[in-house]
């Protein structure tokens, strides 16, 4: 048995691990696009296929490319736009995954929450869907506080083989700075 998350009100949580393997055929479902690429000719004629390079310096500013027209800009956007989705989807896929796999507890009825769904005319979760019921579970009932929550996802992504102990910190660092830059607007 692994080490138990321990809540910031002393609560311990069970967690167990799970095959790097799962989270990484998790992740391939999203597959990242190819590097659009363009014809050179050589001196003796033949035809090479080389993938386009966009170079900017440290502060964002383009100092060197590949890409000549409008086209090529324009098919660049859409591959930097569908990498930055994939990857999105990746991550979001790997983390629901490790939540529903490594979080060795399930979710009671809703009923029996600390949120009374009804008297408040909320929308209950969808307990017909036990992935997306068990994810709602933990972020708004089992981990309300954005520090446990911040503290889970870097366990799980150690958990999962994403990530190393040595990167957690930072992981929670960036995904507490994250939570909060998006809850205060």
């Amino acid at each position: 048995m692994m080490e138990p998350l321990v809540t910031s009100d002393g609560r311990e949580i069970p967690l167990r691990a799970v095959g790097r393997r799962y989270v990484q055929m998790v992740m391939d479902k999203h597959p990242i696009p190819p590097v659009p690429t363009y014809e050179a000719k050589t001196v003796a004629g033949e035809v090479e296929i080389h993938r386009h390079v966009v170079k900017e310096d440290a502060d964002g500013k383009l100092v060197g490319t590949t890409l000549q027209t409008d086209e090529d800009w324009a098919m660049w956007n859409a591959y930097q736009e569908a990498r930055s989705n994939a990857i999105n989807d990746r991550m979001e896929s790997a983390i629901r995954f490790l939540m529903c796999q490594c979080v060795d507890l399930e979710p009671p009825p809703v009923d029996q929450w600390a949120v009374d769904f009804i008297a408040w005319g909320l929308e209950p979760p969808d307990a017909s869907d036990k992935q997306a019921y068990k994810i709602f579970w933990i972020e708004n009932e089992l981990l309300p506080d954005s520090n446990d929550l911040a503290r889970l996802v870097s366990r799980l992504y150690v958990l999962g083989g994403i990530i190393g102990e040595d990167q957690a910190v930072n992981l929670e660092r960036f995904f507490r700075l994250t939570v909060e830059r998006l809850t205060t607007g």
